[in-house]
């Protein structure tokens, strides 16, 4: 595997990542009849905007140890494996389509 197929491997697990992250806020919102596009995500019970550090697929998740920046409340890991569930399933989907898992 080349250097230049590693790093298209990274940044298509990054871009799942981020659409992991999307798709949680879909999963949570459309069913409350929440809009999916509004510019702020709002912690409920610490009724506390969250800051753009707190909005990064998995590496948030991990370095807050799974609990809530502003009220330590535990967040579930549904969040995080639904992240890294469509990172993966993105960079295997880029294997294939390349060639490059055979």
């Amino acid at each position: 595997m080349t250097a230049q197929a590693i790093i298209m491997g990274v940044i298509v697990f990054l871009f799942g990542l981020t659409l992991g992250s999307f798709l949680n806020v879909c999963f949570y919102r459309i069913p409350k009849g929440l809009s999916i596009v509004s510019r702020h995500q709002l912690v409920l019970h610490a009724a506390h905007f969250l800051n753009r550090k707190d909005l990064v697929p998995v590496f948030s998740y991990l370095s807050l140890k799974g609990r809530c920046r502003y009220c330590s409340k535990e967040i579930s890991p549904r969040y995080m494996i639904v992240e890294l569930s469509t990172g993966v399933i993105f960079v295997l989907a880029y294997l294939i389509i390349t060639g490059l898992a055979s």
